[in-house]
């Protein structure tokens, strides 16, 4: 199974696992006091190591603490081994503390769910070990759950030396399936005009040089999500911009013929543009054969690695997409024109990001909560190294395990890895730093409005009188925090202030935390201006 790491959180029922997987020389242990911070950093290493990571818990609430990482991993089809100690059968639903109903709560968001029962034999073990085997060899990845009953007592092997017997796994078979690339030779390319590749949300990283030559050949327009992990192949380095200003007829960038890959897409404009008249042809490129259809748009979905698949499209399209580059050229000049225009050096985030991007080391990890600080950097992307892997919880979108994911990853990763997020996300994923040691390749940069202030930005939330219940206004900083925890502390409120202590953040070689502080009304007018 390749399992070399697991996150154990503190509890009574667990007690058996904690000893069976604590004293397994070849799995690394982690002690986490969080269930729902624990299973977001299992989320994050998993994504860096490409590997399943486990998480144990104890019996109880305890168990959904779990389920938004496992609503997040579902979706993203990332491999979590999901283990949870459970009172025995005969006790649940008789008023014993600590139990609920544990079997399959997670169906929905699970790839299978398996019940270890306290009369289980070792056959149905090994049984169940098979399957999971299965299940972690599957094209469609994703969480797992094995819900243990357990009897007491649970530490009358506290002092056995435990042997672990070898289990011989049976083989996983997968059937050939033939490649659906050798119908692109047969094509008919001269009918499309419009070449348009958009490259959604993914967690993998590899060198694409058959998508890199349709940039540089001006094949194809491909338009790269900022956590798709391709944006170093962006035909428009500001065509979330280009999407997102509200005076922009984007009528003439529609294509006749559509190919995505990846998952989820952060561009609303983007995702509004391809649902309102699709009429295009729709291909869609994934190894597991999973697409749900976003643009309602019937897609042809080609079951084939990326790399394969361009190099193959790059081969059979003779001549090049000039004059569709052309019309994106075109209209991204003039965004690029009205934004150059916009000569304000005030304090805002807009303009610090722009400062701080550019800092960036080669070759880093950019993790990037939710709300505005994906979107921010989104809008920015240009600016980011060649190089730099991103990574976002755009799957449920939800800021409670931002932090939690980054630190995780960095746990397993010896990159150097930042994190760009705001107060609100914060603070909610506050427990993300309950844990010693904190990994030191991590910096946080935090965008601290005292504000939900993305509901300022989008349309509909200031019409409402009871604004405030949205927005949570607040008056916390950081400083006592990171106090607490052991994290460095920098906070910036002008641009003196702001050059100097990125300097020392940036040449710190612990776990640091810088805190812009700005004015929320700054940075909507900011945002306004250029949007609109």
């Amino acid at each position: 199974m390749n399992v070399r790491h697991c996150i154990l959180c503190s509890g009574s029922r667990n007690a058996p696992l904690v000893m069976a997987f604590s004293r397994f020389k070849h799995i690394q242990c982690y002690s986490q006091v969080d269930e729902r911070s624990a299973a977001f950093k299992a989320l994050g290493m998993s994504i860096m190591l490409q590997q399943p990571v486990v998480v144990v818990c104890t019996s109880g609430t305890a168990v959904l603490n779990f389920y938004p990482a496992i609503a997040e991993a579902f979706y993203r089809q990332i491999p979590l081994i999901i283990i949870t100690a459970d009172r025995p059968s005969d006790m649940i639903d008789k008023w014993d503390g600590q139990t609920i109903r544990q079997n399959n709560v997670f169906q929905p968001h699970v790839v299978n769910s398996y019940s270890i029962n306290e009369n289980s034999d070792n056959d149905d073990i090994e049984t169940i070990y098979n399957n999971i085997n299965h299940d972690l060899n599957n094209d469609l990845k994703g969480p797992i759950h094995i819900n243990v009953h357990l009897n007491e007592p649970l530490y009358s092997h506290a002092d056995t030396e435990f042997i672990y017997p070898e289990i011989s796994l049976k083989p996983v078979h997968k059937k050939a399936n033939p490649s659906d690339l050798k119908t692109i030779d047969n094509i008919d390319f001269s009918k499309f005009k419009k070449i348009l590749i958009v490259n959604g949300e993914d967690s993998h990283v590899s060198k694409l040089e058959g998508l890199k030559n349709l940039v540089l050949n001006k094949k194809a327009i491909v338009l790269n999500d900022v956590v798709s992990n391709k944006i170093d192949y962006n035909s428009i380095n500001n065509w979330e911009l280009l999407f997102l200003n509200q005076n922009n007829n984007l009528d003439p960038l529609k294509p006749d013929l559509l190919i995505t890959t990846g998952k989820m897409i952060l561009n609303k404009s983007l995702k509004s543009f391809l649902k309102k008249d699709n009429s295009y042809t729709h291909w869609h490129v994934c190894e597991s054969g999973y697409y749900p259809n976003p643009f309602n748009s019937n897609p042809e979905i080609f079951k084939s690695n990326l790399d394969d698949f361009f190099k193959q499209l790059n081969n059979n399209l003779t001549v090049s997409n000039e004059s569709y580059f052309d019309e994106f050229v075109h209209l991204s000049t003039v965004v690029i024109n009205k934004i150059n225009q916009i000569k304000e050096d005030q304090f805002t985030e807009w303009n610090v990001l722009e400062k701080t991007l550019l800092t960036l080391p080669n070759n880093a990890v950019l993790h990037l909560s939710n709300s505005m600080s994906v979107r921010y950097v989104a809008y920015l992307s240009n600016l980011i190294p060649i190089g730099t892997e991103i990574y976002g919880n755009r799957a449920t979108s939800g800021i409670d395990g931002c932090s939690s994911t980054a630190v995780g990853a960095a746990c397993v990763n010896t990159k150097n890895h930042y994190l760009i997020t705001g107060d609100v996300a914060f603070f909610y994923d506050i427990n993300a730093w309950w844990q010693h040691p904190l990994p030191n390749n991590l910096k946080i940069i935090l965008l601290n409005n005292q504000i939900g202030e993305i509901f300022h930005l989008i349309n509909g939330p200031e019409k409402m009188k009871e604004i405030d219940f949205l927005t949570t206004p607040h008056q916390f900083n950081a400083k006592h925090v990171c106090e607490h925890f052991k994290i460095n502390y920098h906070s910036a409120e002008n641009w003196n202030e702001f050059n100097e202590q990125l300097n020392l953040f940036n040449n710190n070689n612990k776990i640091s935390l810088i805190e812009i502080k700005t004015n929320s009304k700054d940075n909507i007018n900011h945002f306004k201006s250029i949007t609109t």
